[in-house]
Order: C-alpha cells, then sequence, then structure tokens
C-alpha cells in the first residue's frame, strides 16, 4: 500500500487572465466516512451528537460534489466541532436553527476552562525574562 501524497492541493497552469483553481484532497490517509460515537451528548430533547452527525454527512456531500467548504466544514470532516462563545463566525452553531442552535449555545456558555492560579513570584520571573530578551 503506498502512502499518501504529500501534496494537499493539485493546481493546473493557465493563462495569465484566468484564475488558478485548486483542487484539496480531503481523505488523505486513513480518511474514514462514517462517524460511530461510542457516547451522545444529549441536551434536554435535543440530540447534539445526531445534529453533529448531520453536519458532517452534509459537509461530506459538499465535498464530493466538488464544492468548495468553510474552515468549520472542513474541521468537521475531522471531527472537530468547534463552541466558540465568543465569536459567531468561529462556532458551528451557525449551521443550526432552533431548539439545536439554543441547546449548542447554552453549552458554550457553560463550558469554561479551569486553569490554576499562578504564583506571582512565577508571573514576575516570567516578566523579567521576557524583559531582558
Amino acid at each position: 500500500m503506498a502512502a499518501p501524497s504529500p501534496y494537499l492541493s493539485e493546481g493546473s497552469v493557465s493563462p495569465a487572465e484566468v484564475k488558478r483553481t485548486t483542487k484539496i484532497e480531503y481523505f488523505l490517509g486513513k480518511g474514514v466516512k462514517e462517524w460511530n460515537p461510542k457516547d451522545e451528548l444529549v441536551y434536554k430533547d435535543t440530540n447534539i451528537t445526531k445534529e453533529f452527525k448531520w453536519l458532517r454527512s452534509k459537509s461530506i456531500d459538499q465535498v464530493e460534489k466538488g464544492n468548495d467548504i468553510s474552515c468549520l466544514r472542513n474541521l468537521a470532516l475531522s471531527h472537530i466541532l468547534p463552541l466558540n462563545k465568543f465569536d459567531d463566525k468561529q462556532r458551528v452553531t451557525r449551521y443550526f436553527y432552533g431548539s439545536t442552535r439554543k441547546a449548542l449555545r447554552l453549552i458554550a456558555r457553560c463550558m469554561k476552562p479551569e486553569f490554576e492560579r499562578t504564583s506571582t513570584k512565577a508571573i514576575i520571573y516570567c516578566k523579567k525574562e521576557a524583559d531582558v530578551g
């Protein structure tokens, strides 16, 4: 079995007045179309996992038809579905409506990264080091 090509796109040489087109291979390597999650995320009556599977399936359909897809849909192909609560353009919520969108927004609002507090000494040390360099 041959290894996948390291080149992610193929372009064609065209006259200067014609824009160059690029085809992206989305499923290089062990790309898998089917997604069978071990668990499902359900919020109230909304099956979030089912909705994410729907989005990924639609993204795959678009790619197979030769259409370009957004960065978020491209991430969905790799099972990455951002719920950025600060920027509507950088979260998958925009692809859903009604109760699904509401559930995703509530989930995003509840998600907070947990960080241990750093000592004042460590912060002062880092600042001194940054000022030196």
